[in-house]
C-alpha cells in the first residue's frame, strides 16, 4: 500500500533550523534537504534514505544564487572558480540530495518554463514505473541581490511530493 506524503516551504530560508552540515549549502539545496528530511521522518522507513527512488526536481531558475557568486567572483579575481560553476547548474541541487540520501534510483532534473508543478508531474508519469515510489520536487530560489536590480522577485519556494 503506497501513501502519499507532501512538504511544503514559502518564505525566507532562514526559517529553516540550521543543520551545520549543510553550511557551504546553497538556499536550494537547504530546501530540498529540509523536505526530504520531513518526508522521511513521516514515513518512518529508510526506504528513502537507500532506496530505489525515482527523483524529478524541477526549477524555473536552477541555481542562481552560485551562478551570481561565481560571476562576481570572476569579474573581481579575473579567475574562474570551477566548484562554484558546478554548483551553478540544474542539476547540482538533484546531485547533492542523491548524495546525502544515498539513493540509487534515477534522478532527473527539469529545467520548467511555465507551469513547473505540471510539468515534473508530467515528467515523471512519462519516466517511472508504475509500481516504483516517485519524489517529486519543484524548488525557487531568487537572491536578494538580483531583486534590487529586477521588477521580478519570486518567492523562495519548495515543494516536496512522495508517491
Amino acid at each position: 500500500m503506497s501513501r502519499v506524503v507532501h512538504w511544503s516551504f514559502q518564505g525566507p530560508v532562514s526559517e529553516i533550523p540550521f543543520d551545520p552540515s549543510l553550511r557551504k549549502a546553497t538556499t536550494m539545496m537547504k530546501m530540498v534537504v529540509a523536505g526530504l528530511s520531513h518526508i522521511s521522518q513521516s514515513l518512518e522507513i529508510t526506504s528513502l534514505q537507500q532506496g530505489e527512488v525515482s527523483t524529478f526536481l524541477g526549477s524555473m531558475h536552477g541555481e542562481i544564487e552560485p551562478t551570481l557568486n561565481y560571476l562576481k567572483g570572476l569579474a573581481q579575481s579575473d579567475r574562474a572558480r570551477p566548484f562554484l560553476f558546478q554548483n551553478s547548474l540544474h542539476h547540482s541541487t538533484t546531485g547533492f540530495a542523491s548524495q546525502k540520501f544515498h539513493w540509487i534510483g534515477p534522478a532527473y532534473s527539469l529545467c520548467c518554463i511555465h507551469e513547473p508543478q505540471r510539468e515534473i508531474l508530467q515528467a515523471a508519469l512519462m519516466q517511472s514505473r508504475p509500481d516504483e515510489p516517485l519524489l517529486m520536487i519543484h524548488c525557487e530560489s531568487f537572491p536578494e541581490e538580483l531583486a534590487k536590480i529586477s521588477s521580478y522577485r519570486p518567492q523562495d519556494l519548495c515543494e516536496v511530493l512522495f508517491v
